[in-house]
């Protein structure tokens, strides 16, 4: 409202939905995300449904001295962070924790929201510093991650939601740098293309990372199973692994 001669004059924000989808074609968006708790309100529904909290319940979280944050709530933040398309963690104080409903849907109090958990970053950030999200996939065990997945899938196939009868199984690289800790090393066979001799050679060069196998419905795209070991480990080592997990998820009946 601008006041000019003592006339008042209004301008008006309209919605645009067309306008919004043109830029978002043409690539003038510099990023994308949802807003409002209630964006993600069936997603908390649906976690409640299949007991993803009571699974959570049993991680004792190893790899902190002390917890200041229930290990549940800043899972269920990472995962809102997640669904709203929020890409880097320094995108998170301006995008997810000044989004109050939210915050109070994970389950901070207002105190929490106002004042902080701690003193770290006191001031700047609330409900916690973004780092302590950053930090926290980090500091699960390897039997930690498994059991949650393993216990997520077993809900979920009690719950019928997984009604598959068809699967697939593969594997993935996941190349990394040599500085990351217990990651393995393959050497591999790279073809190159020699200006100089104008003919294609054969370079040999080392990669290092892990790999990732995986079982997942056909129609659904649910993964049953997962595995992880180094890069340089054969994909054949996964294959009794997955297929004993995957039926152990879906169908605790079976035993070896």
């Amino acid at each position: 409202m601008i006041c000019k001669e003592r006339q008042l004059f209004f301008h008006y924000h309209e919605r645009d939905d067309r306008e919004v989808a043109r830029r978002i074609r043409a690539g003038e968006a510099d990023f994308i995300t949802g807003t409002g708790w209630a964006l993600l309100d069936k997603f908390f529904v649906l976690l409640e449904e299949i007991g993803f909290y009571s699974v959570l319940c049993e991680v004792r979280g190893e790899g902190y001295q002390r917890i200041m944050i229930a290990l549940v709530r800043l899972l269920t933040t990472y995962s809102a962070k997640v669904l709203l398309g929020i890409a880097h963690l320094r995108q998170v104080p301006v995008l997810l924790f000044r989004d109050v409903g939210l915050l109070k849907r994970i389950g901070f109090t207002a105190t929490q929201i106002r004042e902080g958990i701690c003193k770290r970053g006191e001031g700047r950030s609330h409900p916690m510093h973004r780092k302590i999200l950053g930090d926290f996939l980090c500091r699960l065990t390897e039997g930690e991650v498994y059991g949650i997945f393993n216990g997520v899938i077993k809900n979920l196939s009690k719950k019928m939601y997984v009604k598959d009868e068809t699967f697939i199984l593969d594997t993935s690289p996941l190349e990394t740098t040599k500085l990351y800790e217990n990651c393995g090393m393959k050497r591999v066979t790279e073809k190159k293309w020699d200006s100089v001799r104008k003919k294609v050679i054969e370079i040999m060069k080392y990669i290092f990372g892990f790999k990732i196998g995986m079982i997942q419905g056909v129609e659904s795209g649910i993964p049953i199973s997962c595995a992880f070991s180094q890069i340089q480990v054969h994909d054949n080592n996964f294959t009794k692994v997955l297929v004993q997990q995957g039926e152990s998820n879906i169908r605790p009946s079976i035993t070896y």
